[in-house]
């Protein structure tokens, strides 16, 4: 029997994407903000409202609506997302996602119907259903879709994981039916070999594409040191025709501190060697990397940078350069300065792009903070030559709970004080 509630989390939504070994099979909820915030409990519906003004004129451009409901415990169970594209109050698109758990609260089946041209009618639809083992480890994830609405399959993926007693997946296999006619047309096996700790000793993954009937296979094989630190990666790539061969190897210090690694390359020849200085605290305050691109022993490009803490250990300026034979460019540099509760107040990162110690570009940013340490907001000023070229700001707005309830973002494309362009982002939640 299904249910829809009782997921004692709120569950993630996919866009299509199989699962696979290194994801888990659940879906992911698309946000309107990256600073969405996380429900409290007995929450059953959040409002989500974008309004955009592209050019500046103060009248909207373009509004997207993301309406989404929950059970009691938190579980995602519709989620709805409207765009109107030009702001005439008619809906030009509607994606909404059902989803469905079993009696343990696992999702086990999510639907979403697509209305790509605002005419009420669903113009594509995809099903995503997954299946568990006894220890409630996702053992299969099988995608279908309609693409045009008619109600025929279109095309298929499958993805199904195997795991060990630990529960770790060590083998995954990923089928795909582009033209849902039945057949699969590609299929990518992938396998780790773990050893006693359960670490990779050795990662494959083969694809065979069944239009050409070529298999392609990549490999990555790792070693380790008695204090587990990786010491060589060997990754290679093997098709008909050719195979590639990658070689790192690591170094350390006493303090099992990674102090440098080689990287070589064949059949190419390439080589990079990289090396990093650290103070006593072992924090890293520099590096040079050389790169030798056609293997003959001339350095083509030196990469270098520098880091420089306070006394609590805290990161107040880092810079980087780039050689190019005896020309230095560009250096990069950024000064960070924060108030005594150690927060980023601001940030100056200045661009000297060929070299010759003046900067052409600067740009600061400066934030504010609540009791809370929740950023209020960010104002970003570029400069160049002295003259402000961009303005951009962002400022919050939180209720009681720390959840956001506006998010506005404001661009001056010019520096001359007009806004360009205005996003207005507000949450309702019930």
């Amino acid at each position: 029997m299904k249910r829809e509630c009782g997921l004692r989390r709120t569950v993630p939504l996919l866009a299509g994407i199989p699962v696979t070994a290194l994801a888990a099979a659940v879906l992911v909820a698309p946000a309107a903000s990256a600073a969405t915030p996380v429900l409290p409990p007995r929450t059953t519906s959040v409002v989500e409202r974008t309004e955009v003004d592209a050019d500046g004129d103060g009248a909207t451009d373009h509004i997207i609506l993301t309406e989404s409901t929950y059970d009691a415990g938190g579980a995602l169970l519709t989620q709805q997302s409207r765009d109107d594209f030009d702001a005439d109050g008619a809906w030009d698109l509607t994606i909404l996602t059902n989803l469905i758990y079993d009696d343990d609260g696992r999702l086990s089946l999510a639907t979403t119907t697509t209305d790509g041209d605002g005419d009420g009618t669903v113009d594509a639809t995809e099903w995503q259903e997954l299946t568990y083992d006894a220890r409630g480890l996702v053992t299969s994830v099988i995608i279908t879709r309609d693409d045009n609405g008619d109600g025929i399959v279109d095309s298929t993926t499958s993805s199904t994981d195997t795991s060990d007693k630990a529960g770790r997946t060590f083998r995954s296999v990923i089928e795909d039916d582009v033209d849902g006619d039945g057949v699969t047309d590609w299929r990518l096996t992938l396998v780790d070999t773990l050893d006693k700790k359960g670490r990779s000793i050795h990662a494959e993954s083969e694809f065979f594409d069944a239009a050409t009937g070529v298999t392609e296979v990549s490999a990555i094989e790792t070693t380790y040191g008695n204090r587990n630190n990786v010491l060589s990666v060997t990754e290679s790539y093997t098709t008909p025709s050719e195979t590639m061969v990658q070689e790192t190897r690591l170094s350390y210090d006493s303090r099992s501190l990674l102090t440098g690694y080689t990287v070589t390359s064949s059949p190419s020849g390439e080589t990079q060697v990289h090396s990093v200085t650290r103070d006593r605290r072992g924090h890293e305050t520099g590096y040079t990397t050389t790169y030798d691109h056609e293997g003959d022993g001339v350095i083509d490009a030196v990469l270098s940078g520098t880091w420089t803490y306070d006394s609590r250990g805290r990161l107040v300026a880092d810079t980087t350069s780039l050689t190019l034979g005896s020309v230095v460019a560009p250096i990069l540099e950024t000064v960070y300065e924060r108030d005594a509760r150690g927060r980023d107040i601001r940030r100056v990162q200045t661009f000297d792009e060929d070299g010759d110690g003046t900067a052409e570009h600067v740009e600061e940013v400066v934030s504010t903070y609540d009791a809370h340490d929740r950023p209020l907001s960010t104002v970003s000023t570029v400069t160049a030559g002295g003259e402000v070229i961009e303005i951009r700001s962002t400022t919050w707005v939180y209720d009681t709970h720390g959840r956001v309830l506006s998010e506005i973002s404001e661009t001056d494309y010019l520096g001359d004080g007009t806004i360009d362009e205005r996003w207005v982002f507000t949450s309702t939640m019930s």
